[in-house]
């Protein structure tokens, strides 16, 4: 009986002598796995000898998007996507992370009337705009609510900004969304930090006063720090009215 026990742990990894340090199955030798950073034999961890198996543990899979992972089931790899981590405004993408879900919804109402002949001739013109549905406004935007503003790919679920604590008013609303530091923010916006993280948001980066739409200015806001540093940006104040 003992005997037979330790013919058992031998095939299922009982050698104890270890094999070369390792990070992943790639820096390993043929017919090897990486298991708890050592190179192992494939049959010291499968009495079967998976030598055509994918994978025998979900580390040997490829890494995917924070929003799903990869497992290794019955020695292949398979990718389970998780939705949830992406709401309430996105899907997720294994490859690509979580990303905007598509608008589907006055396409389907549509449906009915395109079928009829007397809706050919809307389509072509006015009726395009609701077929494409509704468009969502980047960093800087005028909104009444969270919905109106894009939800970038792999960072924060937007807002739409009215007011701070201290009573500064974001007239017509600023869609934005809560950072940390600039890599919290897409591209061509700038991290603000007003008070507390509670309070941290990105900020449309801009240039030149005409960047800014109406009742904004372009200038390092007077309060709170910015990253990065020294960046103006689209901040509540006075605007010039263009002259016609």
């Amino acid at each position: 009986m003992l005997a037979a026990l330790g013919t058992l742990a031998l095939a299922c990894g009982g050698d104890d002598a270890p094999g070369d340090a390792c990070t992943t199955t790639a820096e390993c030798s043929d017919g090897q796995r990486c298991v708890d950073d050592r190179c192992v034999a494939v049959t010291e961890r499968d009495a079967g000898g998976c030598a055509d198996c994918e994978c025998t543990i979900d580390d040997d899979c490829a890494a995917v998007a924070p929003c799903a992972e990869s497992r290794c089931n019955a020695g292949s790899c398979e990718v389970v996507v998780f939705d949830e981590r992406c709401a309430p405004l996105g899907i997720c993408d294994p490859t690509r992370g979580c990303v905007e879900a598509p608008d589907a919804g006055p396409t389907r109402v549509d449906g009915g009337l395109d079928a009829g002949a007397e809706d050919a001739g809307t389509d072509a013109g006015t009726d395009a705009g609701i077929d494409a549905g509704p468009t969502r406004g980047p960093v800087g935007a005028t909104c009444d609510e969270a919905t109106d503003c894009l939800a970038y790919r792999g960072l924060a679920t937007p807002t739409c900004l009215e007011r701070l604590r201290d009573g500064t008013s974001f007239v017509g609303g600023y869609c934005t969304m809560r950072c940390a530091d600039a890599g919290d923010c897409p591209d061509g916006t700038a991290c603000w930090r007003a008070g507390t993280l509670l309070e941290s948001y990105c900020l449309d980066a801009c240039e030149l006063r005409e960047d800014c739409r109406l009742g904004y200015a372009c200038r390092i806001p007077p309060t709170g720090t910015i990253q990065p540093s020294g960046t103006t940006a689209c901040y509540p104040g006075r605007s010039i009215v263009p002259v016609e």
